[in-house]
Parts: C-alpha cells; sequence; structure tokens
C-alpha cells in the first residue's frame, strides 16, 4: 500500500516466503496421511439358510367328549384317551386347524386348552416369521459388502493419481501469492507517482480518481486483481482506503495555504464582520451556507483546510466581493429605545403634572372610604374651584339648589317631630318600669298576667287547650286583654298605636305646613361652589304638589318599609349629611347628580393611574417628534412644555438637513470606550451621520427614519418628548364637557323632578342584582358575584340574597326584625310588650316558624299536635321532672325514630314514650322523688297572690298537670 506521514510517500514492498512451484515445490508422497487407501475385505458369509416351515406337536387327553389336558412337551403320550395333533406353519387353514381337528376326532375344546393350543401355535407362527426376516437381513449384508469391497479396491487404485494433484494444488496457491505481492508492490508505486503528479485546487476531483475503476483511476488495476482472484474486495477497500488517507493528509498540509484574515479580511463601516447575519442574507444570491455545507459533506480541503470555518468563508466572499457590492457585512441595530418607549401616565408625569389634572382639573381633592381604603373624590365646599366643579355646577341649576334646600328644610322638621314623639313614648315606657320593680306594686300592675295565668293554670283550660293545638301564648296575651277590660287595669306595657300617629299626627302636620326654613343656598358659576347657609333661616313657600310628592314618595315608603320608629328615623336622618346620603335612606337629587360626576371623575383618573398595555399607551410618533407643539393636533400642554417643545423642534429640523447636505459631517462624540462598542476603526471617536444611518441601517433621507435614529441616541439623552401625552389639559377638559356632563344630564333626567331619589328597599335591591341569574345556567356572573360580596362557592341563592340584605339595611332595621324572628320561632305574637315601645304593631309581622332550639322531645308532641310553646309543653305535662335528666332525655332522642309509638296525639304521644321518663313516682334513672334536694327553690306554675302564704312542698301545678293528663286521656278516648 502507499503510505504518506512528516517523512513523505512511501510504497509497499511486499515478499512472500511460502512455498511455491518455484520454491521447495510440494511431492505426492506428502499427502499420503491426508488421502490414505481404504480397506476392502468386508464379510460376505452370514448365515441365510434358517428354516422357514415350522411345526410343533400337541396332545389332547379326551374324556366324555370333551378335553380334559394338553401337553406340549415333546413325550409321546399312548393311550386311547390320549390324541395327536401336529400345528404347522404355513397350512391350509384358516387358523392352525384346531377345529378341524376336534371334528375328526370328536370331542369338543373347552376355552381353556383351546387359547393354550392356540398360544402353541402362535409361537411357531412368530418363530417362522423371525427366521424369514433373518435370512433376508443376512442376505442383504452380504450383497452390500461384496459392493463396498468392489467400490474400495477401485479406489485404491487412483490413491497415486490424488496425492499428485493434492501437491499440485498447494503450488498454485503459493503462485498465486508471489503474483499478489508483485503486483500490489506495482500499483503501490504506480499510486505515489500519482499523487506527486496531481493537480493543485482540485483535490476533490482528485480524490476521486482514487476509488474510480475507469481507466486511469486508482481502482482499474485492484479491479482485475479482484476479478482475477488475487485480492478480495475487502483487501482492495483497505488498499485504497489508506490511499484516500495519505492523500488528504499530503494534499492538506503541502497543497493548501490558509487564508490570512487578518491581512486579507475587510470590516464594514461600523462594528465588526458578522457572519452569520452575512451568510443568512444571502445577496446576490451567494449561496454560502450551501457551498460550505457541500465543501464540509465532500470534505473539500481546498475550501475547508483554506479557510478554516464558515465565518472566515462568508468574510473573504465579503471582503472580495459583498463590500464592494454594497452589501452589509453585519445586521443593523434595532432603534431599541425608540421603539421600546411608550409614553406611561405614571413613569411620564411629573408629581406636579398628575396633581395639576387631579385636583385643578377634576377636583379630586377630597376623600371618600371603599371597602375600607381612602378613595380620592370631589369636593364640592373647598373653593378650589376646578374645571369639573365649574362645568358640572353649572349644570345644576339654581332651582334645583333651592328644591333641595327646601325638601331638606321638611325632612328635618319631621325627624325632630318623629324623634320627640318616640322619646315621650320611651320615657312613658321607663316610668312603667321603674314602678313594676317597686315592691307591692307589681302585683298591682301585673294583675291582669296574674289573673290569667291563675284562672288558665287552675282550671287547666291551658293545658288543655295547648294538646288541642292553640297557641296558648296567643291566647294568654288575648285573655289578659279582656281581664284589663273588667278590672280597668292596663299597666302592662306603655303600649303606642305609631300607625295611628303618623296617619292622624304626622302626615296631617305635613299637610297643613304652608312654608319651612332652609338653610339658603348660593351657587358661584366661576368657580362651581355652592354656599350653604349656617342656620334655617330662609323662609320657602310649600306648594301642594311638593307637599304631596314629599308625602307619598318620601315618608310614605320609608314609614310602610320600617318595623320600629328607629328604623324609621334611620331612613331620614341622612338627610341633612351630604357625605352620607344613600338610596336605601335619604339621598337629594343634587347630591346624587354630585355622585354621578364625581364617580366618572373617580374612574377616569384611576383609569389613568391603572391602565397598562400598549393599547392604554403611546409609542414613537415621528410627526410629533419633529413638531410637538403643534396643539391643533396634539392637544394644548402647560407653558413650560411648550417652551421646550419648540426648542425641541428647531434643533431636530436643524440636524436634518446638515445630515442630508453632509452625511459624512460628525452627529456626535463618543467616549474611546462607546467608539469601541460601537465599532469604529482605529481611534476615532466622532460618529458620522452616514455612520449612525449604517449602523441602524436606515436612511437619513427619509423623514420617519432619521426621526427614530436621531431620538435613539441624541434626542433621548437631551430629554426629547418622542410621543403625545397620554393625557393632555384638552383631554381633560374634554372628558369633562362630554363624558361627566352627558351622564349628569341623563341621570337628570332619570331622577326627573324631585329633589330626592326614589327609596329602594333591601330586597328591591337584592332583587335587582340577582334577577335573571341562575348559579347552574350563569356560572360566570354568579362567580362575579360571589367574589363581590366574598362568598365561597357553596353559598345558595337565599344565602347570597340574604347577605346582600343584611349589607345594606340599617342597624335598627336589622335589629328589629331579628327579634320579630325570634318571637315568631318561639310562638309569640311580636308585640310593644315583647319588643318596646319603639315597635310598629302590624298583624303581618305574626308569622309563626320553627324554633331551631327546640330540643327532640318537645318537637315529638308539637307534631303530634301540642300548640303551646316548649316551656309551657314542660310545665304543663312532666313538672316533677329534672331538667337536667329531660336534657339527656331529649339529647339521646335527637334523630331516634320511635317506630312502635302512637303519635296520634298529644296524650298517647305521652303514653308511647313513658317508658323513657320513668314510673311510679321515679325519673329515668329510677330515682325517686324522695331523693331530691327538698330544699330546692322551685318557680310555681302559675302566679299567686299570696306568695307568701305558698307552699312549695305542696306542688299544686305538678298535681294539676297530673290530673289534667288523667281526665284528657279518657276525653279522647
Amino acid at each position: 500500500m502507499a503510505t504518506y506521514t512528516s517523512k513523505g510517500w512511501k510504497a509497499t514492498n511486499l515478499k512472500y516466503n511460502g512455498r511455491s512451484s518455484s520454491n521447495n515445490p510440494y511431492t505426492a508422497g506428502e499427502f499420503s496421511e491426508a488421502i490414505p487407501t481404504r480397506s476392502a475385505n468386508r464379510k460376505t458369509d452370514a448365515k441365510t439358510n434358517r428354516p422357514e416351515e415350522t411345526s410343533t406337536q400337541i396332545y389332547v387327553k379326551i374324556r366324555n367328549g370333551r378335553v380334559v389336558d394338553l401337553k406340549n412337551d415333546g413325550k409321546d403320550y399312548q393311550g386311547d384317551e390320549w390324541k395327536a395333533f401336529t400345528i404347522r406353519q404355513p397350512n391350509d387353514y384358516d387358523g392352525y386347524g384346531l377345529k378341524q381337528f376336534a371334528e375328526n376326532r370328536n370331542f369338543e375344546w373347552t376355552d381353556k386348552y383351546l387359547n393354550e393350543a392356540r398360544g402353541f401355535g402362535d409361537r411357531i407362527k412368530t418363530e417362522r416369521e423371525n427366521n424369514i426376516k433373518d435370512n433376508e437381513t443376512a442376505r442383504r449384508t452380504n450383497d452390500a459388502n461384496r459392493i463396498l469391497n468392489e467400490t474400495d479396491q477401485a479406489y485404491n487404485e487412483t490413491v497415486p493419481a490424488l496425492r499428485q494433484e493434492k501437491a499440485d494444488e498447494f503450488n498454485a496457491k503459493g503462485d498465486k501469492q508471489v503474483t499478489k505481492v508483485n503486483s500490489i508492490n506495482q500499483w503501490s508505486s504506480s499510486a505515489v507517482k500519482w499523487a506527486k503528479a496531481s493537480p493543485t485546487g482540485r483535490y476533490v476531483g482528485n480524490r476521486s480518481q482514487i476509488n474510480s475503476n475507469a481507466s486511469g483511476g486508482q481502482g482499474e488495476f485492484l479491479t482485475s486483481l479482484v476479478n482475477d482472484g488475487y485480492i478480495t474486495n475487502k483487501e482492495k477497500k483497505d488498499l485504497l482506503g489508506t490511499l484516500t488517507t495519505s492523500y488528504k493528509t499530503y494534499y492538506g498540509s503541502t497543497r493548501v495555504t490558509a487564508w490570512n484574515y487578518e491581512a486579507q479580511g475587510i470590516n464594514p463601516p461600523v462594528g465588526g464582520f458578522d457572519s452569520k447575519y452575512y451568510i443568512n442574507q444571502n445577496e446576490g444570491n451567494s449561496n454560502l451556507e450551501k457551498k460550505w455545507n457541500n465543501a464540509v459533506k465532500n470534505d473539500d480541503l481546498d475550501i475547508l483546510v483554506r479557510y478554516e470555518n464558515k465565518g472566515n468563508f462568508a468574510w473573504n466572499d465579503y471582503s472580495t466581493v459583498g463590500k464592494s457590492a454594497g452589501y452589509r457585512g453585519n445586521k443593523e441595530k434595532p432603534t431599541a429605545q425608540t421603539d421600546a418607549y411608550r409614553e406611561d401616565f405614571q413613569k411620564n408625569f411629573s408629581d406636579a403634572d398628575r396633581q395639576l389634572i387631579r385636583d385643578n382639573q377634576l377636583g379630586l381633592t377630597g376623600e371618600r372610604i371603599s371597602d375600607g381604603k381612602p378613595i380620592r373624590t370631589v369636593n364640592w365646599d373647598d373653593g378650589v374651584g376646578g374645571d369639573l366643579e365649574v362645568i358640572i355646577g353649572g349644570s345644576i341649576a339654581q332651582r334645583e339648589l333651592t328644591e333641595q334646600d327646601k325638601f331638606k328644610g321638611l325632612g328635618l322638621d319631621m325627624a325632630t317631630d318623629a324623634i320627640n314623639e318616640l322619646n315621650k313614648a320611651r320615657a312613658r315606657e321607663r316610668e312603667l318600669d321603674i314602678y313594676k320593680g317597686l315592691p307591692g306594686f307589681s302585683e298591682i300592675f301585673n294583675m291582669n298576667a296574674t289573673l290569667s295565668n291563675s284562672i288558665l293554670g287552675d282550671s287547666g283550660v291551658g293545658g288543655i287547650l295547648g294538646t288541642m293545638g292553640v297557641n296558648t301564648s296567643q291566647l294568654e296575651e288575648s285573655f289578659e286583654d279582656q281581664i284589663g277590660a273588667v278590672t280597668g287595669v292596663n299597666f302592662n306595657s306603655s303600649e303606642y298605636n305609631w300607625q295611628k300617629w303618623f296617619n292622624d299626627t304626622l302626615i296631617k302636620d305635613i299637610e297643613s305646613k304652608s312654608e319651612v326654613l332652609g338653610f339658603g343656598v348660593d351657587y358661584n358659576k366661576d368657580t362651581g361652589e355652592v354656599k350653604i347657609g349656617d342656620e334655617r333661616t330662609t323662609v320657602y313657600e310649600l306648594e301642594e304638589d311638593f307637599k304631596k310628592n314629599f308625602i307619598d314618595n318620601y315618608v310614605t315608603p320609608r314609614f310602610d318599609q320600617s318595623k320600629s320608629m328607629d328604623e324609621f328615623i334611620s331612613y331620614i336622618d341622612t338627610i341633612d349629611k351630604e357625605t352620607e346620603q344613600n338610596i336605601f335612606q335619604t339621598q337629594t337629587a343634587v347630591n346624587a347628580l354630585r355622585d354621578v360626576a364625581a364617580l366618572r371623575a373617580e374612574e377616569f383618573y384611576a383609569g389613568l393611574e391603572g391602565k397598562v398595555g400598549d393599547s392604554y399607551q403611546k409609542s414613537f410618533n415621528p410627526e410629533f417628534y419633529f413638531n410637538p407643539g403643534n396643539s391643533a393636533k396634539y392637544g394644548t400642554v402647560n407653558d413650560a412644555k411648550k417652551l421646550d417643545y419648540a426648542n425641541q423642534k428647531k434643533e431636530v429640523a436643524a440636524d436634518w438637513k446638515k445630515a442630508k447636505a453632509n452625511p459624512n459631517s460628525i452627529a456626535y462624540a463618543l467616549t474611546k470606550k462607546e467608539a469601541k462598542d460601537f465599532g469604529l476603526t482605529g481611534s476615532r471617536t466622532g460618529v458620522t451621520w452616514a455612520e449612525l444611518a449604517y449602523y441602524y441601517g436606515l436612511d437619513l433621507k427619509d423623514k420617519n427614519s432619521f426621526a427614530k435614529l436621531h431620538y435613539d441616541k441624541i434626542g433621548r439623552s437631551k430629554n426629547f418628548d418622542p410621543a403625545r401625552d397620554v393625557v393632555t389639559d384638552s383631554d381633560v377638559k374634554s372628558f369633562i364637557s362630554n363624558n361627566v356632563l352627558s351622564a349628569v344630564d341623563d341621570s337628570r333626567d332619570k331622577f326627573g323632578d324631585s329633589p330626592f331619589l326614589a327609596f329602594v328597599t333591601p330586597e328591591e335591591f337584592a332583587n335587582e342584582i340577582l334577577e335573571g341569574i341562575d348559579p347552574l345556567e350563569n356560572k360566570d356572573e354568579w362567580k362575579e358575584l360571589l367574589e363581590l360580596y366574598g362568598l365561597d362557592e357553596s353559598a345558595t341563592l337565599n344565602e347570597v340574597k340574604e347577605y346582600i340584605l343584611e349589607s345594606v339595611r340599617t342597624g335598627a332595621a336589622k335589629d328589629i326584625r331579628e327579634g320579630i324572628k325570634y318571637l315568631n320561632q318561639k310562638s309569640k305574637k311580636p308585640t310593644q310588650k315583647e319588643l318596646g315601645v319603639t315597635y310598629i304593631e302590624r298583624d303581618e309581622d305574626a308569622n309563626p316558624e320553627e324554633d331551631p332550639d327546640a330540643d327532640a322531645l318537645y318537637k315529638t308532641f308539637k307534631n303530634a299536635g301540642f300548640g303551646g310553646t316548649q316551656e309551657e309543653f314542660y310545665e304543663t305535662f312532666l313538672p316533677d321532672m329534672d331538667r337536667n335528666d329531660l336534657n339527656m332525655i331529649t339529647q339521646g332522642l335527637e334523630g331516634l325514630q320511635l317506630k312502635d309509638a302512637d303519635m296520634s296525639d298529644p296524650f298517647t304521644a305521652l303514653g308511647s314514650v313513658q317508658g323513657f321518663l320513668g314510673d311510679d313516682g321515679s325519673d329515668l334513672f329510677g330515682s325517686s322523688d324522695e331523693d331530691k334536694d327538698k330544699e330546692e327553690d322551685k318557680e310555681p306554675s302559675y302566679f299567686d297572690l299570696f306568695a307568701d302564704e305558698k307552699n312549695y312542698d305542696n306542688d299544686y301545678a305538678s298535681d294539676s298537670g297530673r290530673e289534667l293528663i288523667t281526665d284528657f286521656t279518657s276525653f279522647f278516648k
């Protein structure tokens, strides 16, 4: 083979030292062991005369015509009883002739001896068959051995020739090896000569000749050796592979000169050469990527060794072709600062700018609390006189302000009357409470209740009616009233008919008024400020329509909604508190219109502070950059900005003119480090306009392009403004004049001519919010509603509604409704006696509900028809039971179902559960009444006028209870 090392080329010099026809040839005698003679003396005399006819003689002993014995032992048996018979194979019988033998000798075989005789026949039959088979086998063996002996004798005669043939074969193999090594040596010398003479610059073409089988190719001669059988394909492949590797080493080290990029590489005007960018741009369709990849694929040393890498390959192309053709040698830089610029309210507006909009234009100098957090709002009384207060204040006419003041005066008079009347009723209530507590007086004041209690208790009627489903609490109250009519004593409570007072006193008083005192109002059109007097000295006449509207739409709805006078007063106590007014209590129309304007202003300013994203920001505007002071197009700004904008316009225009006239003039200077980072060569630190244009890849003659590069490198450092402000002075004024004023006008139309807004009950508000919302069908709206009120997803529609009601009700409304609900749960009618004199008694409030505190035992009897309260039940039916024991029983009855109990009426129900309560004067645990603490202070079930003489050891109520049960058990049977 031909190899190349650092010492140069070297051809092969192979030698073959093995035996051949010319070197110690092989002889026939050397192969006597490899080709031995064969033995020809196999035996041919195997025995073939075994008898092929067999027989045996049997003797049978006959008695009475039947066989009684059988012999086959070779002996001769004589006598009349013995008969002889020879069994032969082959024979003329179907079997062995035994039946014919019996017929001929006139006897019968028994099964035993017949089977035994047949066994002798089977034996000679098998013997004959074996003899025939053995004779045939012996004859075949003799014939086969004779043939083999003859064949071996013939082969032995050819052995000498075969041994000589083998010697010739080995000599031929040696001769072939001699030819092989000589041929390879010859090819190797020729290959070395070819490599040295191959042309430079055609590495890939030269290399292709190595494996070529065509004429002149290095594979041609080796292929002939393969075809003639001197070498294998693998040997050919190895020889050519070694030549290919050696030629690559030789060509790369001696024929290719590396490209000197330091001396020959040319850089772009600004920045270093970027090979990746240059290749990707593929300007001029040079297809450098494809060419380099092909060079790698083909292992083209003329490219790979010369340029070492793809970058140098591309750089050479730019240096020799691309630059002169005007192709870019690096990617233009983006105007990153210009492109990324966003005009943002928070970032680009100073505190003074934001304050100008917030305070001086929108008038957000006040503060309100929402969700526990302070929110800026409009202060209509601070005298600042912002744009919003002037514009919106001007839309609220003097007449509206006067009507509001008149309404406020009438409302304050009504509130004062209501408060005074309530205070009188409370004073009487407190006075009666004091008397009730004095010794001896309590019996007098409670006489009606005492008599009612004693009569109902002593007669047993109270307990009877309870078992019949009658509400005994309401019965007792009715009975007290009837007794009071008889006794003439009616001091049980300070009852007051508020509905009568409302109809006969309050409403008539309002109807009779012809004038009312107000505070007086004055509106300043220049500042938008409204001044309200400190004292009610201004007299207003009251028109009939005004009073009717006040009674029908303000007073009556609030009184009808109220359950107590405290609740009624809570609805009107904000009439003179502007900041606390709302639709659930009292809100004037003027206050509501101001709220509309204030909310719009709050939302507008909050939007400026909270808006994020490109859609809410201003980006770089080339036209604005050249002429930012164009107020007709971009809106008005403050005076300081006007001066800055004029300077910006002048300087940008001058620079553009200079850049177009002389692109090679200096645009601006850099430090040495900045110049190096920018890509300037040598010691230069001044950047020309042309270099700046190349750096960004922009056209100096294009106005928009120049604006972008100018701001990115020059204008930004001088604080030039690249875009219109997110909001300008004129934007705010336009918002007030259009959006806010329009909303106020729409609301005025909605409110109508009334000086106050319609009263909204909590129920109406809750129904409005929940209208059309189904938690299953409107999942998104339902989720938003739960999030609004801070409720989790497990909340039901009724729970949400109740939460809304609780959140908008006044404290007085909530308190009185809780009291009414409690009494209904206890089966007691809501009255002033129970709830206090502030309660407005109405029959529709009596709506009994299930008592959530009632125990299981009481519920059992209530379900059976008992109509009294839980206390009345225990006092009537179980007066002797220890309440601790009863508590344990009722806890045990929770969830218990009395399958066999008869619950058709209270008495049979009592009998059904009697076993649970103990019999024969014992309690649930078997303790007798005598074991109880006899000193225990027990309350009587019914009031006794002579309590001092009461003997508590005689439990009258307990006895009565037992008698009542006995009497009425028979009554129901």
